[in-house]
């Protein structure tokens, strides 16, 4: 839950796309699947977007961060 409303709180500061965007730059590419999973959930990408050479739709999701996800 503290995740979730930091990723909020960025995405309201920031702006959706970009906070986004500032994630999957900084962070290492072992962390992206559950990124992916967690900004798929608050609707802040889609599977279509591109950020600085990452494609979102060859990420794979994390399935059991999503099974969490889908309990909320």
């Amino acid at each position: 839950m503290l995740l979730l409303n930091h990723l909020v709180i960025m995405g309201n500061v920031f702006g959706q796309t970009p906070a986004a965007r500032m994630l999957f730059y900084k962070l290492e590419p072992e962390i992206h699947p559950a990124l992916k999973t967690v900004l798929l959930y608050l609707e802040y990408i889609d599977d279509g977007m591109i950020f600085d050479g990452i494609v979102v739709s060859d990420i794979p999701m994390d399935g059991k961060l999503a099974e969490i996800l889908r309990r909320l």
